[in-house]
């Protein structure tokens, strides 16, 4: 089972510099440091059969197993015997007790023969084994240190290790980082990575092998997302098995979701690689970190004029701090009420408008997100506001709940303005509409001329001619009509 919200398109105008940085970082470390590893493996294996290391040891090891697995022994030993001894050499290597008992001289003892020859191959090959980045910098929970607990967070196991761990850290990252700036972001990531690690060291304290991986970090951030937008109703995509699902809940009900999937895989899936453990605990740790940040937000005094000061001149200035503060201590309900009063008192206020329409379409079934649409829409047309109104209208179409709401005169303004914007599809999609709410509107044949000349323009004469016979059909009489007989004229002699 995942689940996963559905994110709303960031804002490059303030980039998630720090998740921008973070997947970057996770990227170089793997197809740049990682990329060696292999080969440094194919190295070191090649001298391990060639000293005698895998002649001396793996005998021994599959003896010693006999008595506790002989099953498992007897399939070891028949891939000793065909000489395909790297089976046998894994199993050995993630045996804890024997490999400490090999490291300590209790396998291959001082006063036998060959003993000094052993000892000078085993240091070799583990001088060689040291030259796999993964094995210097991933975390032992049997030898941790503090480069470890946080170089590993940025380490990854393979292709689809990084894509899966970047995905999700890409859905959730950016959103973070926006409500709580970059440095606390950065600080709770590698906290909540920490807290992975250190849960994974409490309770696997004697696993072999090393464990690398963003996952603890970033299932910390997924546990901040669903704390910091409480009770927020997000849209989230869930997968099980083949069924998915798009469905829409608080946020904060999706963590005890999270937490019993870690727990429970945790408790039963000991076969996997993958470390629940970390990913269980990074998920609290991220938790935590972000219910003290709520907590210590919502403690913070609203600014409060100084006796003698003088007030600002510009209320608006003051009412725009003031929902500044109410969305830090996320009270997002009364942010996007006091924007909502703002913005309808400010209608040509770009900005003002492009601030209640971003925090309104976090809750796409509101009130707030159909009137912080319909302003955008309604901007004059120029320049400088058409990239956003077209941006806001798709996000509309794809956020609004439980549909869109548009009345006739806005789908008039917003028809006119997506064809002019050569938004033609979109533009005649309206304009079908409005045909067919009000077939009578004085606006459609307008309309039907500006989306005749816009297909004419892009060569498409199908489209252009469709109209043009929709218009002498139904408004024969008018002078777009007229206009449009010209048009097709034009288009006849060209």
């Amino acid at each position: 089972m995942l689940i996963l919200p559905i994110p709303p398109r960031p804002d490059w105008r303030r980039p998630p510099l720090v998740t921008l940085a973070i997947l970057l970082a996770c990227c170089a470390v793997f197809f740049g440091w990682q990329g060696d590893d292999e080969a440094h493996w194919e190295t070191a294996l090649t001298q391990y059969g060639k000293s005698g290391l895998a002649r001396t040891e793996l005998p021994r090891y599959v003896e010693q197993l006999a008595e506790r697995d002989p099953a498992r022994a007897e399939s070891l030993r028949k891939t000793l015997d065909t000489q395909h001894w790297t089976e046998a050499f894994g199993a050995m290597d993630q045996d804890a007790g024997f490999m400490r008992a090999l490291k300590a001289d209790e396998i291959v003892r001082p006063n036998e023969a060959g003993y000094a020859a052993w000892k000078d191959a085993r240091k070799e090959f583990e001088r060689l084994r040291g030259q796999i980045f993964t094995e210097r910098y991933g975390f032992r929970t049997t030898d941790p240190s503090i480069l470890t607990a946080f170089s590993h967070m940025f380490m990854h196991g393979g292709e689809g290790h990084l894509f899966g761990n970047m995905v999700v850290f890409a859905i959730t990252g950016y959103m973070v980082e926006a409500f709580l700036g970059g440095g606390v972001f950065l600080l709770f990531y590698l906290v909540a990575g920490l807290c992975g690690a250190g849960l994974d060291l409490l309770l696997h304290p004697m696993r072999p092998g090393v464990g690398i991986g963003a996952s603890g970090a970033i299932s910390g951030v997924m546990a901040m997302y669903v704390v910091l937008f409480g009770l927020s109703r997000i849209r989230f995509v869930g997968w099980f098995f083949v069924y998915v699902s798009i469905f829409e809940a608080p946020a904060l009900l999706v963590l005890p979701l999270w937490v019993a999937k870690e727990a429970w895989s945790l408790w039963t899936d000991h076969a996997s690689n993958v470390n629940f453990s970390a990913h269980l605990g990074g998920f609290v740790g991220g938790a935590v970190l972000a219910g003290l940040w709520r907590v210590w937000h919502r403690k913070q005094p609203a600014p409060r004029p100084v006796p003698g000061e003088v007030p600002p001149e510009d209320p608006l200035v003051a009412n725009l701090k003031r929902a500044d503060v109410l969305t830090q201590q996320l009270r997002l309900d009364e942010a996007r009420g006091l924007l909502a009063r703002l913005a309808q008192a400010h209608p040509q206020r770009a900005d003002l408008l492009q601030r209640f329409y971003a925090l309104a379409k976090l809750a796409p079934a509101s009130a707030e997100f159909h009137t912080a649409a319909s302003l955008v829409f309604r901007l004059p047309e120029s320049g400088e506001h058409e990239a956003l109104v077209q941006r806001v209208f798709t996000e509309y179409l794809d956020l609004a709940k439980p549909s869109v709401r548009f009345d006739a005169e806005l789908l008039l303004v917003l028809a006119r303005r997506l064809l002019r914007a050569g938004e033609i599809e979109h533009g005649e999609r309206l304009l079908a509409v409005l045909q067919t709410r009000q077939p009578a509107h004085a606006a459609i044949p307008m309309l039907l001329l500006l989306a005749a000349r816009q297909r004419a323009r892009t060569g498409d004469r199908p489209g252009c001619e469709r109209h043009v016979q929709q218009l002498l059909n139904q408004h024969g009489s008018s002078a777009e009509a007229q206009d449009a007989l010209r048009l097709r004229a034009a288009l006849a002699m060209s």
